[in-house]
């Protein structure tokens, strides 16, 4: 009984076609490498990062308030988005894969089998 997570994908296609056990696991492996690799360096290189700063009294007012915490971790998970949505452009473009469909062996193609590019419905087919 198929149950659609077979890792193999669907042999019955001309080109055969990749199961949604390897199609999650690619989308799992993006989302690690997009937002949990630089957290994770973010967090390592300054630890406060999503911590508040000290309470201090407000001049003006005479309340205390919070003072902002540091950006240090902030600006390398925007950096690393940069550098992952460029780099990400160049395999779809160059490869037909994405970080994570390389990572299980899966690219996206047109139903005709040939490279996906723009204006096509793609499918994704194991490699």
């Amino acid at each position: 009984m198929d149950d659609g997570w077979d890792l193999r994908g669907d042999e019955s296609a001309e080109h055969v076609l990749a199961g949604r056990g390897r199609r999650l696991l690619a989308v799992l492996i993006n989302t690690a490498v997009l937002l949990l690799l630089p957290l994770g360096v973010a967090l390592a290189v300054d630890p406060d990062t999503f911590n508040s700063g000290p309470t201090v009294r407000d001049e003006e007012t005479g309340r205390m308030v919070e003072q902002a915490g540091s950006l240090v971790g902030v600006g390398i998970m925007l950096a690393w988005w940069g550098v992952f949505a460029i780099a990400s452009g160049i395999l779809v473009a160059k490869r037909s894969q994405s970080v994570g469909k390389a990572a299980v062996g899966i690219k996206i193609v047109r139903t005709d089998g040939s490279h996906a590019g723009s204006g096509a419905s793609p499918a994704c087919a194991g490699s």
